[in-house]
C-alpha cells in the first residue's frame, strides 16, 4: 500500500496537468525536420529541410482540434541545373487525437489542404515559382507537459508533380 500511493498520487498530478482548460484555448506551435522527397520530385531533389509556425485551436471536451500553420523549407537538387526547389506556403489541418483525455501522451491523425509556392532556385538565373493547392495528412505524437508539450509528426504532402514527407519535430504552448 505505501508504494501505491505515491505512484498514485503521481498519475493523478501528471492527468490533471493534461485536463487544464488550455485544452480549449488558443496554443502556439514551432517545429521543424527533415523533408523526403518523393515521386518525380524524388527523382530530381535530395534531402531537404521543412520547418512550421503555427496556431491551433482545441475543442474543450473533444478530441479534435485545427491548426492554421505556415510553412517554409528547401531541397536541393542532384539531378539536372544546379540550383534548389524553395517551398512556402499555408496549410489549415484538422487534427484528430486518439485516446483518452486525461493521459499526457497521445498520437494523433492530421490531415489537411492549403496553398503552397514551389520555386526552383538556379544558381544562376532568375526564379521560377507558381501557388498551387496542397493537401496531405499524416500521424503524430503529441506529449502534454501541463501547458507546453513537444510533438513528433510525419505526414504525406502533395502539391501537383510535387510529394514529400516532412518529418517533424517541435514544441507548443497552451492549447
Amino acid at each position: 500500500m505505501k508504494r501505491f500511493v505515491p505512484g498514485l498520487t503521481l498519475a493523478l498530478l501528471l492527468a490533471g496537468g493534461t485536463a487544464t482548460p488550455a485544452a480549449g484555448q488558443i496554443g502556439f506551435v514551432l517545429g521543424g525536420g527533415p523533408t523526403l522527397p518523393m515521386g518525380d520530385f524524388g527523382d530530381v531533389a535530395k534531402l531537404g529541410w521543412m520547418g512550421l509556425a503555427g496556431v491551433k485551436l482545441g475543442l474543450p471536451l473533444l478530441p479534435v482540434q485545427f491548426r492554421a500553420e505556415g510553412l517554409y523549407g528547401q531541397n536541393t537538387h542532384d539531378v539536372g541545373p544546379a540550383g534548389k526547389t524553395r517551398l512556402y506556403g499555408g496549410m489549415a489541418n484538422v487534427i484528430l487525437q486518439i485516446g483518452p483525455p486525461l493521459i499526457p501522451v497521445k498520437p494523433y491523425i492530421i490531415a489537411g489542404g492549403g496553398a503552397l509556392n514551389a520555386g526552383f532556385v538556379p544558381t544562376t538565373g532568375s526564379t521560377v515559382s507558381e501557388w498551387k493547392p496542397v493537401f496531405g495528412g499524416g500521424v503524430g505524437v503529441n506529449v502534454s507537459l501541463m501547458v507546453i508539450g513537444v510533438f513528433v509528426e510525419a505526414r504525406y504532402l502533395r502539391r501537383d508533380d510535387t510529394g514529400f514527407i516532412p518529418i517533424m519535430a517541435g514544441f507548443r504552448l497552451g492549447g
